[in-house]
Order: structure tokens, then C-alpha cells, then sequence
């Protein structure tokens, strides 16, 4: 318990910034620069990826509360857990597609909000059987779920398969009970890797055609 104390004040920072950074709507945006999409722009708006990770570190801030007997601490959080998950799901959920947009792209439906989305609980049973569905018939190659369903106009993001977020995925899926599709996925993805030289390490991302970027 003498860690968890310690990790508590943190965590309060932590989440007590991204309450201020949330819009009128109920969202975090993602600012100006870059994220993990380095070559890409997402724009500066609340992308999918951002506020379900945020939703998903809320809920473990509410376990930790919960932990260190802290109940009205824990309750505030998971609160602001369920208030993001809807704000989310206003925002964010295009229904004509079944899956979620990328932020301020709206015709760009990513891997990693979709994933990420399904993994931490905001997407409904309903909209996570759309959103698993979508990345399947339009992201997914022999190699692994590329990054989305449109370009960015971006070398490493485009038609690339980012392992890293091909993980949430499987998540996803497990945990939809999408066990035959997880480990489909896995198989094209890691399997992939294997039998490609040098067969004996993991790759940092690959091409749709399973080989490295030129």
C-alpha cells in the first residue's frame, strides 16, 4: 500500500491536467505537434486514441482510489470515466460507418481508436461488434491491420502495420470474444515476421505486403 500512496498524488496530477485540457464538450484534444503518428497529421482535435486511453486511465484511478479505501475519490473518477465515455460516443462514433473517427479527420477511421475503444469499455457491446467488423473488412491486409482506412499522406503511417497498436486489437477481440479473429490476426501479424529473414526478432512496423519499408 506505501507504493500506491506514493503513485496516488501523481496520478491526481496527472488526470486533474487532462480535466482542465477537456473541452465544452466533454473531450480532450490533442493540441498542436505530433503523436505517435510522427509523419502524419491528426489535426489538433480529441482524437479516439487520446480520450480512451484517458477513459481507461480514469477507471484505474478509480481502482486505485478503491485500493487505498479512498471511496469518494473513486467514485469521482469513475464518473468521469462514464461522463468521457459518452462524450465519446456523441463525438466521436460515426454510425453511418460503424466504427469511430480519427478527431478532426472525420473520414478517417484509425486502428488504434477503434481498438483502444473496444478495449477499454467505451464502445457498447453493439458498437463494438461494428467498430471489430469495420477494421476487419477495411484494415486488415496478409500482414496485419494497417494503420487506417484512408491515407495521411504520411510514408510511415500509410499502408503500414504498426504491431504496437495491432495489440489492442487482439485485446479487443479477446475480449469481445472474437477469439478465432484474435488469433487470425495474430498469426498474420507475428507469423508474418517469423517467416520473413531474419525469422528471429519483432518488427518495429511492415508493409501491408509484409516487407520492411524501402
Amino acid at each position: 500500500l506505501g507504493t500506491l500512496r506514493d503513485l496516488m498524488p501523481r496520478v491526481q496530477s496527472a488526470l486533474a491536467w487532462a480535466e482542465r485540457a477537456r473541452r465544452s464538450d466533454g473531450l480532450l484534444v490533442k493540441g498542436s505537434g505530433i503523436d505517435w503518428y510522427w509523419t502524419a497529421s491528426r489535426g489538433s482535435g480529441p482524437t479516439t486514441a487520446l480520450n480512451a486511453l484517458y477513459a481507461g486511465s480514469l477507471d484505474s484511478a478509480a481502482d486505485l482510489a478503491d485500493a487505498l479505501s479512498l471511496p469518494d475519490q473513486r467514485d469521482r473518477y469513475a464518473r468521469q470515466a462514464a461522463d468521457l465515455r459518452a462524450a465519446i460516443n456523441a463525438g466521436l462514433w460515426d454510425a453511418d460507418a460503424g466504427a469511430y473517427v480519427d478527431g478532426d479527420l472525420r473520414d478517417h477511421h484509425p486502428l488504434d481508436g477503434n481498438a483502444l475503444a473496444v478495449r477499454f469499455g467505451v464502445a457498447s457491446d453493439d458498437q463494438a461488434t461494428q467498430a471489430l467488423a469495420f477494421v476487419r473488412a477495411n484494415l486488415w491486409t496478409a500482414a496485419g491491420s494497417v494503420a487506417a482506412d484512408r491515407p495521411y499522406g504520411a510514408w510511415a503511417q500509410d499502408g503500414a502495420v504498426w504491431p504496437a497498436y495491432v495489440y489492442p486489437e487482439l485485446e479487443a477481440r479477446f475480449s469481445h470474444g472474437d477469439d478465432a479473429g484474435a488469433l487470425e490476426l495474430l498469426r498474420r501479424t507475428w507469423g508474418g515476421m517469423l517467416a520473413h529473414d531474419p525469422s528471429s526478432t519483432f518488427w518495429e512496423y511492415a508493409m501491408q505486403d509484409g516487407t520492411i519499408h524501402d
